[in-house]
């Protein structure tokens, strides 16, 4: 039997470790404070994910559902971090605070409804492969999948302005273009693997998992991409820039 979950997220987890260790080596030549929430999210993406991958080996029942709850709540974290990017960008950091604290209470609501809906994992096999099923309610998965995606469409929109708005300058609009394109790849991932029905279970943590890694690539590429000094746009397309 295939353990296509444990798989799946230890390749993400390797993936976004490689692009938490050369941001944060860029945050500490350039001191930008972007940079320090993008090392962060992607810090925090990659427990997330090695969380699933242990999940799925060395636990079973009540371990994988408590295992699975936490990996979930590593969502929340996660989307605190992110949604503060933007908003620095805009040069709007109180509206980042107002969201992280909203997105923190949304963490608080699901951890919440796992205390009222406890419940062990279900071990599940579909054709090769083998998975631990939570069986929390619906609504809760659901729930994170659309504050998740509520999360990234708001990243991904405002790199699309940024983008537009410095579209003058190729080196600002091609970086906000990665980067816009990477967090709508995770937003996909996000809404493939916690909305989409069960019924179509190992499709969707393929597509998933395929997305999410292209994401952080395109992310990290976005980061990286044509360093060098050029006139001021504006102030955001500016930050954008001075990213690397």
């Amino acid at each position: 039997m295939i353990p296509i979950i444990p798989i799946a997220s230890f390749i993400s987890a390797l993936v976004s470790l490689g692009a938490t260790t050369r941001v944060f080596s860029l945050y500490r030549q350039r001191k930008n404070e972007a940079l320090w929430y993008f090392g962060a999210w992607f810090a925090v993406v990659t427990i997330m994910f090695l969380n699933y991958a242990l999940g799925g080996i060395v636990a079973s029942g009540v371990g994988n559902a408590v295992i699975d709850a936490i990996g979930n709540l590593f969502i929340y974290v996660s989307c605190v971090l992110l949604i503060q990017i933007p908003f620095i960008f805009l040069d709007r950091r109180e509206w980042g605070v107002i969201s992280g604290i909203i997105l923190a209470t949304a963490g608080l609501v699901f951890f919440i409804g796992l205390l009222l809906n406890p419940s062990p994992s279900v071990r599940e096999v579909v054709g090769p492969y083998v998975f631990w099923w939570p069986q929390y309610e619906q609504w809760l998965r659901s729930y994170t999948g659309v504050v998740a995606g509520t999360t990234t469409l708001t990243f991904t929109l405002t790199f699309l302005y940024l983008g537009y708005r410095g579209r003058s300058d190729m080196v600002v609009f091609r970086r906000s273009a990665y980067l816009a394109a990477g967090m709508f790849s995770l937003m996909l991932s996000a809404l493939s693997i916690l909305i989409v029905p069960k019924i179509i279970f190992v499709e969707r943590i393929v597509l998933g998992a395929t997305a999410m890694v292209a994401g952080i690539i395109l992310l990290y590429y976005g980061l990286l991409w044509m360093p060098g000094t050029i006139s001021e746009v504006s102030e955001g397309s500016q930050a954008t820039k001075d990213l690397v």
